[in-house]
């Protein structure tokens, strides 16, 4: 071989060695892939919204309200939908759903009204479904009793000072406040407060100048989760995290210049599947959903969350996703022997 040849062949080398040589760990990671192979038992794992199983069924609930806790054997999952027609208006939907301990629906409230014929701004408060826009509340929740019941205001031809607000708000529970806009020159701006106390809801106004958000009590029959899958691999329970499938190599290469500030690039991940176990009472069930993998601390990151409930002596398990205003509900199929 000729030394010019030689020459030119070391150049060719260096050169490569400069452009590949910075971006080694980024070729190493991918090639990486090629040698991971998924166990056999999640290879025909779902998400959590599609697990088929022989036993066990997932119902899903969209519901960004919180889940109500009436009593030890019942729970209520609250479903609120809001679909846009072809004129224009709103079709709107509200439902209570009454679950028992083996996770079937024993009973249900149901509202649908359209928006241009009908004004409602449903709440749950304690025991009571309350009709913030209309004044009026049931008590189905606890007795299964679907009267509309109205409400009235403590001063009819008063507007409370923001100081006598106060006051009241101290001796009743502030369950709901809405602020008024002023209408023209025939009224000023004013909130629009409901309290209860002793079994007894009232509304009355007082003027713009209130500020006592923090003042509002809390729903008592609001239920309680015991764990949820943000602290799982820290304390796995009923659900652990069984197996990380690490599927893309997500890397900037040396050459990637960039000469303006920020960006938003958080570092070198793998995006990838996770794969759980349920343990339920008759058998295990499995499912999967996205994760992310930060480099080089193994870091788990996870799209979705879920806040996890089991009742005592219960047959079924609540998984209540936030992020995405989702319920599932894993319950035992009826006809499974």
């Amino acid at each position: 071989m000729r030394k010019s040849t030689k020459i030119i062949l070391w150049i060719i080398l260096g050169i490569l060695a400069i452009i590949l040589l910075p971006d080694f760990s980024m070729y190493y990671q991918r090639l990486k892939l090629n040698f991971e192979t998924l166990p056999d038992v999640y290879k025909s794992c779902r998400t959590i919204d599609s697990v088929k199983d022989d036993a066990y069924e997932v119902k899903e609930f969209l519901s960004y309200k919180p889940v109500l806790q009436v009593n030890d054997s019942t729970i209520v999952i609250v479903v609120n939908d809001s679909k846009e027609t072809e004129n224009r208006s709103r079709d709107e939907k509200h439902i209570w759903y009454k679950i028992n301990k083996q996770g079937q629906i024993t009973d249900s409230l149901k509202y649908f009204y359209k928006d241009r014929k009908q004004n409602h701004s449903y709440r749950t408060f304690n025991g009571y479904i309350v009709d913030t826009e209309n004044n009026t509340y049931n008590t189905w929740l606890t007795n299964a009793d679907t009267t509309t019941r109205a409400f009235k205001n403590l001063n009819e031809n008063n507007v409370f000072t923001a100081k006598e607000a106060v006051k009241i708000t101290a001796e009743k529970e502030l369950m709901n406040a809405e602020r008024i806009s002023s209408d023209g020159n025939q009224e000023q701006a004013k909130f629009k407060l409901i309290v209860y106390k002793n079994k007894v809801w009232n509304y009355f106004y007082t003027d713009k100048d209130w500020n006592g958000s923090e003042t509002y009590a809390n729903n008592k029959l609001e239920l309680k989760y015991q764990s949820s899958t943000a602290e799982i691999d820290k304390s796995p329970a009923i659900i652990k995290r069984a197996f990380v499938k690490k599927q893309e190599w997500i890397s900037r290469s040396f050459w990637h210049l960039e000469f303006g500030w920020g960006g938003g690039y958080r570092g070198d991940k793998w995006e990838g599947t996770s794969y759980f176990d349920i343990m339920m009472p008759k058998k295990n069930l499995h499912f999967q959903q996205p994760v992310e993998i930060y480099y080089p601390d193994e870091n788990l990151i996870d799209r979705i969350t879920y806040q996890i409930y089991k009742p005592e002596n219960g047959a079924y398990l609540l998984l209540k996703n936030n992020e995405n205003a989702r319920c599932y509900l894993i319950r035992p199929k009826v006809n499974f022997k």
